[in-house]
C-alpha cells in the first residue's frame, strides 16, 4: 500500500520482528565483549541526571523482552564505567548478571526472546530508510478490537531503548482513538550514526 501511494518511491518493507532466543544472543554477545551486567528497565529513572541515563542508555548492546518486561544488557566501558557503576549503587539500582536472567527465562512461561537496537538501526540506516510510517493496522481486518499488527512499534521501541528522541514525529493522521498513523523522520545525526 505505502508503494502504490507514495507514487513509486522506494519503501523499505519490514515484514516480521528480528528476535533471537536469549539465551543464543546473550551468550554470542558476551564471547565479543566479556562482562555485562543487566538491569530491568523499570529501574532506569527518567529523573536521574540526563547525562547518567544518557551514558548508561548508550552502553546497551540488547535487550532482552520476557512477556511485556523489558531488561537492558550494558556493557560498561573505562572511563564511565566507574561513574556508571558508582550511581547505580548509590540509587540502589537492582542489577543482574546475565546468568542470573537466564535463569530466570529458562522456568519463565512467558514469550522470551533477545534483540540489538544497534542492529535495527544500522538495518535501516543500511537501506536508506529516513521516514517511516507507522500504522494501526488491525490485526481483525473486519473490526476494530483494540488490537494491531505491531511490528513497526516494537522495532522502534527496541530503538528509542537505547537511542531515545531518534523518532521525530512529522505528521498524524487520526487521533488515537481513531486508529492513527504516524510519520516518524529517523534522525541518525542525533547519535552521530
Amino acid at each position: 500500500m505505502s508503494y502504490i501511494y507514495g507514487k513509486g518511491r522506494d519503501f523499505y518493507p519490514l515484514y516480521r520482528f528480528p528476535s533471537k532466543p536469549a539465551e543464543e544472543f546473550i551468550r554470542s554477545v558476551e564471547k565479543r565483549t566479556g562482562q555485562l551486567t543487566v538491569i530491568p528497565n523499570t529501574a532506569i529513572n527518567t529523573a536521574w541526571p540526563g547525562e547518567l541515563q544518557i551514558s548508561i542508555r548508550l552502553s546497551n548492546v540488547a535487550c532482552v523482552a520476557e512477556g511485556n518486561d523489558v531488561y537492558g544488557v550494558y556493557e560498561f566501558k573505562p572511563p564511565l564505567s566507574e561513574y556508571i557503576e558508582k550511581a547505580l549503587e548509590d540509587y540502589r539500582v537492582p542489577v543482574m548478571t546475565p546468568d542470573s536472567l537466564l535463569k530466570r527465562l529458562a522456568v519463565s512461561t512467558q514469550n522470551c526472546f533477545a534483540v540489538s537496537p544497534d542492529s535495527l538501526i544500522q538495518t535501516l540506516k543500511k537501506n536508506k530508510v529516513n521516514y517511516a510510517i507507522v500504522a494501526s493496522l488491525r490485526a481483525v481486518p473486519q473490526m476494530n478490537t483494540g488490537n494491531v499488527i505491531n511490528t513497526m512499534q516494537r522495532y522502534f521501541y527496541f530503538v528509542e531503548q537505547k537511542y531515545p528522541g531518534i523518532l521525530k514525529l512529522v505528521h498524524q493522521i487520526g487521533n488515537e482513538n481513531e486508529e492513527p498513523a504516524w510519520l516518524y523522520q529517523i534522525n541518525y545525526s542525533l547519535y552521530g550514526l
